[in-house]
């Protein structure tokens, strides 16, 4: 395989469909061109290290053309992971399944079976947990928020209504993550998500 930006410049001329638009993919190639003129031929060797303009430069515009080049591509949502464009969380995704849940089933009434397979009742908190965006709008999430009931009566209900007490939460984290959770759909009955 060919290394040489004039080979790359190729690549991504003829592969057209990877940019999210053409007039994108006609600023790219003419960067493209431009960096390989001004900042790599005759331009990226020793000699040049000794003027901290040039190289300043040069870093500065292959910084822009790495963002240019991954921001202007299509790239599939199942790939950024492949690509090492964000991590894998267990975690996290434990959490995405569990709104998820509360979102599309309308529930939040949860069972937690933990390590020392104690079983747990628990009811979301919906007014104390929230998703958390990193600089590169990533979901994540610090922990979860319940409320430990013993069933999930009408009277459980009235009486959480008079207030919460300090025994009843539970605040699920990395360190502490349920052995199985499960999800009680509208007709009470167990939905698995871990």
């Amino acid at each position: 395989m060919k290394i040489e930006l004039g080979s790359l410049q190729c690549f991504f001329k003829e592969n057209t469909g990877m940019y999210i638009d053409d007039s994108l993919r006609k600023a790219i190639d003419y960067m493209l061109t431009c960096y390989r003129i001004e900042c790599r031929n005759g331009y990226f060797h020793k000699h040049n290290l000794g003027n901290w303009d040039i190289v300043e430069k040069i870093r500065n515009n292959t910084i822009l053309l790495y963002f240019m080049l991954l921001g202007g591509s299509k790239i599939d949502v199942a790939q950024w992971e492949e690509l090492g464009l964000t991590e894998k969380d267990d975690f996290d995704e434990i959490c995405n399944s569990i709104t998820e849940f509360r979102n599309n089933k309308r529930s939040i009434e949860f069972i937690f079976v933990m390590e020392d397979n104690k079983e747990i009742k628990a009811i979301y908190d919906k007014n104390r947990n929230c998703i958390k965006y990193d600089e590169f709008g990533n979901k994540y999430y610090d922990c979860m928020i319940f409320i430990t009931v013993d069933d999930f009566s009408e009277r459980t209900y009235l009486e959480l209504d008079k207030g919460i007490k300090d025994d009843q939460w539970l605040i699920v984290e990395r360190s502490n993550v349920p052995k199985k959770i499960f999800g009680l759909n509208r007709k009470g009955e167990r939905v698995i998500l871990k």
